[in-house]
């Protein structure tokens, strides 16, 4: 989980190791530190849904949370290649530009 470094607009950094990063009300910033394959996918499904393991987007939107992909790189960049519209107009070019869009 991350949370914004204090004095910054724009900086996100993981709060467990400095607790003066402040989480965003409303918002949960989950980094993958490494690349996701099957090995991990439950793992990080887990994570995603606060561990409750459930199919990843219908389940959060039945919870009224929308789930967005920031700083697209490597592999995750090839995939939105080739996903549909809706999956791409839900990625954003930095983790700023997600929480200003998720903000309004």
């Amino acid at each position: 989980m991350l949370g914004r470094v204090p004095g910054t607009t724009g900086q996100f950094a993981d709060v467990e190791r400095s607790p003066a990063n402040t989480p965003l009300p409303g918002i949960a910033i989950v980094r993958v530190d490494g690349g996701l394959f099957f090995a991990n996918a439950d793992a990080m499904r887990s994570a995603v849904h606060g561990g409750h393991a459930r199919p990843a987007d219908e389940e959060l939107e039945r919870r009224g949370v929308k789930l967005v992909i920031a700083r697209d790189i490597g592999q995750v960049r090839d995939v939105l290649e080739t996903a549909p519209e809706t999956v791409k107009a839900r990625a954003y070019p930095t983790v700023q530009a997600a929480v200003e869009d998720l903000s309004r």
